[in-house]
């Protein structure tokens, strides 16, 4: 879902509406969504708005706590989507690699 609004209430409503029709469609086709396990990113490009605190919406009876940063399909997105955290990520499996080459060739 993507959505861009400044106020706080607004943008709350807005993604709880969102996440009852979500919840609608599931109920529909006999899913069922984990609210424990659903996890919300809240992006930003404005520098300052990284730092506002972000709503807190909730899907079935359940709050979803907003993350820092998301992993999906394999890829890491962050609040700035600038990819640092999936490029902190790909650096820190890249060095447990070289580390396992080097501890095998006895270095």
């Amino acid at each position: 879902m993507y959505w861009c609004q400044s106020e706080e209430r607004t943008r709350l409503s807005y993604w709880e509406k969102c996440l009852e029709r979500i919840k609608h469609q599931c109920d529909l086709d006999g899913d069922e969504i984990n609210g424990d396990k659903a996890a919300a990113l809240f992006c930003t490009l404005n520098n300052r708005g990284k730092q506002e605190d972000v709503p807190i919406p909730e899907y079935g009876g359940t709050l979803i706590n907003p993350d820092q940063s998301l992993r999906y399909l394999g890829v890491v997105f962050d609040r700035q989507l600038n990819f640092t955290a999936q490029i902190n990520s790909t650096l820190q499996r890249a060095s447990r690699g070289v580390n396992a080459m080097k501890a095998a060739a006895g270095r």
